[in-house]
């Protein structure tokens, strides 16, 4: 992969910045490649590898806190269609049908944190420079009954 500032064809430097990127200093790099601590030193520093790895390390961290909250997400829609179904049941008993119900309420209160860490995150991805991947989609990709769903959520959890 290619990275810009890095000189094209060079595997030793792109090798170096791999050990880097795994977190080896620049001296255990040097040693491990047998090449001058001043050479891997000038790599650094003119390739900006502090600042690279840096930036693909809040990537990272950003697509792994996109996939939990993306996953929680879809947990609690299951979780309050499943209850929205059981309080609904004529057939279940009038306890299941209460306790459904509580639950349903309570798990809609949480729902505002839910909606509060994808503000966050959306905020973080906006001060961002980084072109960050969204593995959901954005709400112009979604039908008319999913932002109605969507919305309805966002209203049931205020």
């Amino acid at each position: 992969m290619a990275r810009s500032g890095v000189r094209q064809n060079d595997p030793r430097r792109e090798r170096a910045y791999s050990l880097a990127r795994d977190g080896l200093s620049l001296q255990q790099i040097a040693e491990a490649m047998d090449i001058p601590y001043g050479t891997i030193a000038r790599w650094s520093s003119v390739d900006g590898w502090q600042k690279q790895i840096a930036d693909e390390q809040l990537k990272d961290r950003v697509k792994l806190a996109r996939k939990m909250t993306d996953l929680m997400a879809r947990e609690t829609y299951n979780s309050l269609q499943t209850l929205v179904e059981i309080r609904d049941d004529p057939k279940a008993p009038h306890k299941e049908r209460r306790a459904a119900a509580n639950d349903f309420i309570n798990h809609s209160l949480g729902l505002n944190k839910l909606i509060d860490g994808f503000e966050r995150m959306n905020a973080i991805e906006a001060e961002t420079p980084l072109s960050i991947d969204r593995p959901s989609p954005a709400p112009e990709e979604l039908s008319d009954d999913e932002l109605e769903e969507r919305q309805r959520l966002r209203v049931v959890g205020q």
